[in-house]
């Protein structure tokens, strides 16, 4: 992990430097893969049990995945929606102007919010 990357408390430390060696010690036994038990919610999200890629400290993360694109996935919902919902329309030979379905998205330019004086 990072020189200088902050951790929090002397607890938290200790967490993250004992999740990193479970998560060491079974993928160097297990050809460089860390097998994550999968928990499947009553809401059909999934999650997983124990230490996993979802629940670690963003250092580790980044050191069990390497070179990965990382996203906000709250930011990055709407577009990523609205990208599917296209795709869908496409499929369907409709007018691909998600716009036009979604009216009750607003769909503003940054020019017309921020008046150029």
């Amino acid at each position: 992990m990072g020189a200088g990357a902050a951790f929090g408390s002397k607890g938290k430390r200790q967490q993250i430097l004992n999740q990193a060696k479970v998560v060491l010690a079974v993928s160097s036994i297990n050809g460089a893969m860390f097998p994550q038990r999968i928990k499947l919610s009553p809401f059909g999200r999934t999650y997983y049990e124990g230490i996993s890629v979802q629940n670690v400290h963003k250092e580790l993360r980044r050191a069990m995945l390497g070179s990965c694109w990382e996203y906000d996935m709250r930011s990055s919902v709407v577009a990523w929606k609205m990208g599917y919902a296209r795709d869908l329309l496409l499929q369907a030979d409709i007018c691909a102007d998600v716009r036009v379905y979604f009216e009750s998205m607003r769909f503003e330019s940054l020019s017309s919010r921020h008046q150029i004086q």
